[in-house]
Formats: C-alpha cells, structure tokens, sequence
C-alpha cells in the first residue's frame, strides 16, 4: 500500500516525503484532491499494525497482534488501494 500511495504522489509530481505512514500518504494525496480510498481509520488499523512492527521503536512487535480477522481486513484494504492506485496510474486526473 505505501508503495502504491507514492506511485500515485509521484504520477501528480507530488513530492514524497519519507514515511511509512499510511495515514501521513493519504492525507497527503486528499491535500491534492486526490483520494485513495481510505478512511482515516482504516489508515490508524494500518499503521497501528505495519509501521509499528516493521519500523519499531524500542520493539520489534506490533502494537497488537493482528488475528485472523484483523488479518484478512487488512488484505481486503490492501487490495482496494491497490486497485484505486492502478487506475490512478492509468487515468491521473484527481478524482
């Protein structure tokens, strides 16, 4: 999803600032109209998750570990920002 959010930043010649932050990159995209259909918190579940586990702070766990659930919503987000990246790739117009 972060990298399908900055392909869409950059197909605007938005200026990518260095995050990891789901929340941070569509926040950045609705700044420029453009929106990647996400809610604000879908993106706090997201970076909840990820940000915390992959880049940690003073710990290499999430901050909760995702159950089965938690997990396939989170695959269902992912492919939805996915999908709305690639037709905002091929169709850049903000929308």
């Amino acid at each position: 999803m972060e990298k399908s959010l900055k392909a869409v930043a950059l197909q605007h010649d938005m200026g990518i600032r260095p995050t990891h932050s789901i929340r941070d990159l569509q926040r950045d995209l609705l700044a420029a109209n453009i929106d990647a259909g996400l809610a604000e918190e879908e993106c706090e579940l997201l970076d909840s998750i990820f940000v915390g586990s992959k880049y940690p702070g003073d710990s290499a766990f999430a901050d909760f570990p995702p159950d089965q659930s938690v997990a396939a919503k989170c695959v269902k987000l992912a492919e939805r920002v996915v999908t709305t990246a690639q037709r905002l790739l091929i169709d850049p117009r903000p929308i």
